[in-house]
C-alpha cells in the first residue's frame, strides 16, 4: 500500500512577492480609468443604438403642423392621428384579420394533421412506413419557390384564388415535412410505459 508523499512548500523568494505587489498596485490605479473607458464607450453604443427607436417613437406623436414647421423635432403636442391615419389608410385592422384568422387554422391544422402523422410513424408497425417516412422528410429539400407555379395552377383549378383556404393550405402543407419530424421525434423520446399506461386507462 503506497502512502501519500507530503508536499513541501517553499516560502516565496522577497523580490518575487514585491515585483506581484507592485503589479497588483499598477492595476488597481490604473485599471478602473480603463473600466470606465470602457463602460462609456458601450454606453454610447447602446444610445446610439437606441437612438433610431426614439426617433421612430417621438415622430409617429407629430401632428401635420409640425411637420410643415420642421422635418426633424419633437412634437408640440401628443397626438395619435398618424395611427389613425396608418389604420384606415394602409388597411391595416384588415391585414391583422386576415393574418389572424390564417395564422389560427394554419397552426391548429398543423398540429392535428403532424401528431396524427408522427404517433403513425414512431409507435405504430406497418407496411412501408420507414420508406414514407422518409419520402416526408425528402420535402424539406425541396425550395418551395420551385412549386410556385405548380402550386398556382392547382389552386386556380380548385378555385381557391383571393380566398384564406389557398394560404392555410398552402402554409399547412408546407411546414408539415417539419412538423411530422419534430412530432416523430417527439413520440420516440416519450418511454413505452406512458403508452402502455395510457392505453390502460382506455387512451386510444
Amino acid at each position: 500500500m503506497r502512502m501519500p508523499q507530503a508536499t513541501l512548500e517553499l516560502p516565496a523568494h522577497p523580490a518575487r512577492l514585491a515585483r506581484a505587489a507592485e503589479r497588483a498596485d499598477w492595476r488597481r490605479r490604473h485599471g478602473a480609468p480603463q473600466r470606465w473607458a470602457l463602460v462609456a464607450s458601450f454606453m454610447l453604443l447602446a444610445l446610439s443604438a437606441l437612438f433610431p427607436l426614439y426617433f421612430m417613437l417621438s415622430s409617429s406623436f407629430r401632428t401635420q403642423l409640425d411637420w410643415d414647421h420642421s422635418r426633424i423635432g419633437l412634437p408640440t403636442t401628443l397626438s395619435l392621428g398618424a395611427f389613425r391615419a396608418a389604420w384606415t389608410g394602409a388597411s391595416i385592422g384588415e391585414y391583422l384579420r386576415n393574418s389572424t384568422i390564417i395564422t389560427v387554422v394554419t397552426v391548429a391544422l398543423s398540429v392535428l394533421c403532424a401528431s396524427m402523422a408522427g404517433y403513425a410513424f414512431s409507435r405504430m408497425r406497418w407496411r412501408f412506413s420507414g420508406a414514407l417516412y422518409y419520402f416526408v422528410l425528402a420535402w424539406l429539400a425541396i425550395p418551395p419557390v420551385v412549386l410556385i407555379v405548380p402550386i398556382y395552377i392547382e389552386m386556380a383549378d380548385l378555385g381557391l384564388i383571393n380566398t384564406y383556404w389557398s394560404v392555410i393550405l398552402l402554409y399547412t402543407a408546407l411546414n408539415m415535412p417539419f412538423n411530422v419530424y419534430l412530432m416523430t421525434a417527439y413520440y420516440r423520446s416519450l418511454p413505452g410505459e406512458l403508452m402502455e399506461a395510457a392505453r390502460i386507462d382506455g387512451a386510444n
